[in-house]
């Protein structure tokens, strides 16, 4: 576009140049021939000189126009292809994050967990609805009573010790209870369940906890420890699938 824009100020500057040029030798002319009037070839080479006056203005005119309409017709192309663009990337934004958010039927886990009226058979349910979807290695689901977490459920616990409880705000289960947002822990050193969750001992590197939610309050938490890092379908839900659990947990 700036190599349009510079051939369109050659044609015009040489255009005037031109011009300027024939003027200067139209004066030259008259000012060196006083009988310039009474010569037919000189009359003849002035019609000449302004016949190339105006033909060099319309050709400078016709050069600048076509440039002008090139220009704009390259600026609507690069426009219309820019929107093509953006559009494409949403679209292909869009498609992914489908993709990714089919990644978890939050509508199966509800189904698989149903209506319970205790906490231990809702936690059981639960679990396993869990487990159903990713490769769970272990999980605890808490119970909330009187700002302390107990556990009301376990999938696949097998420690000589019962989960430890936690108070609200209490450790990283207690906080994510506390602000009532979800956590991922991923890479997590060999070992370090026990120190940060109520797991225990086991070899697994990725943890989620949730809050279990019911009318602004976390009646409940939800620890899960897997193998493999938790899939993106899964985490971009993790908001809806906290309040939709609370919505069927027991009162």
């Amino acid at each position: 576009m700036d190599e349009l824009l510079r051939y369109r100020q050659k044609i015009t500057g040489w255009t005037i140049l031109l011009i300027v040029i024939s003027i200067a030798a139209i004066i030259i002319m008259l000012a060196a021939a006083p009988n310039f009037g009474k010569n037919s070839y000189a009359l003849i080479l002035l019609v000449i000189i302004v016949a190339q006056i105006l033909i060099a203005s319309k050709i400078g005119l016709m050069g600048s126009k076509i440039t002008s309409i090139y220009m704009k017709s390259e600026e609507e192309r690069a426009a219309a292809s820019q929107i093509n663009d953006d559009q494409y990337e949403k679209e292909v934004d869009q498609k992914m994050k489908e993709a990714t958010d089919s990644g978890f039927d939050l509508k199966a886990l509800l189904d698989k967990t149903g209506k319970n009226d205790d906490w231990k058979s809702f936690g059981d349910a639960l679990l396993y609805a869990f487990s159903k979807q990713m490769d769970v290695a272990v999980g605890i689901v808490f119970k909330c009573d009187d700002d302390e977490f107990n556990a009301a459920a376990t999938f696949a616990y097998y420690n000589n010790e019962s989960p430890r409880s936690f108070k609200l705000g209490e450790g990283l289960s207690g906080q994510v209870a506390k602000d009532q947002k979800p956590m991922f822990l991923n890479d997590l050193p060999s070992k370090s369940l026990m120190i940060v969750s109520g797991l225990g001992q086991i070899e697994v590197n990725n943890l989620a906890i949730i809050p279990i939610l019911k009318d602004n309050n976390a009646v409940g938490l939800i620890e899960i420890a897997t193998f493999k890092p938790f899939e993106n379908g899964f985490v971009n839900k993790i908001d809806e699938i906290s309040n939709a659990i609370g919505g069927i947990a027991p009162l």
